[in-house]
């Protein structure tokens, strides 16, 4: 089952750690991913300030920019596609914590990318570095 969000304050306390970059990189889970690009989506935002929150994350975690760690574009724009389409579906009306809490229900399994592309293409240096399309089924949206 996943763990949702209880309330407005527990996301804004998250967005502002966000924002601060001041979450370790050990307590950045999936469940944190989905709800700072929902909340960013949800908000206005899009796939630029997704990505600045990453970049900022890993540099004040001093997380290095490798073959196979560090930030990694296709994820982040996968993943932005998915939570702007599961968002566009919902009630114009839907409040953002509903709108969050739908997202991590919907997404929970962290390996939905998979669905989309096949492993060796989403691990590639290639996809890591730069937006590669999926091989397995198109994503939603541009």
């Amino acid at each position: 089952m996943v763990e949702v969000f209880s309330s407005e304050d527990e996301l804004d306390d998250l967005m502002s750690r966000v924002r601060t970059a001041s979450i370790p990189n050990d307590e950045f889970s999936h469940r944190y991913h989905l709800a700072m690009a929902s909340v960013i989506v949800f908000e206005g935002g899009g796939l630029d300030e997704i990505r600045a929150s990453i970049v900022a994350l890993n540099e004040a975690n001093k997380v290095e920019q490798t073959p196979t760690g560090g930030y990694h574009e296709t994820i982040t724009v996968a993943w932005h596609r998915l939570v702007r389409s599961h968002l566009a579906s919902l009630p114009v009306e839907a409040p953002r914590l509903l709108a969050v809490n739908s997202v991590l229900h919907e997404f929970q399994d962290k390996f939905v990318l998979l669905r989309h592309y096949s492993r060796d293409r989403l691990m590639s240096w290639e996809a890591r570095k730069g937006f590669v399309d999926p091989d397995v089924s198109p994503l939603p949206g541009p």
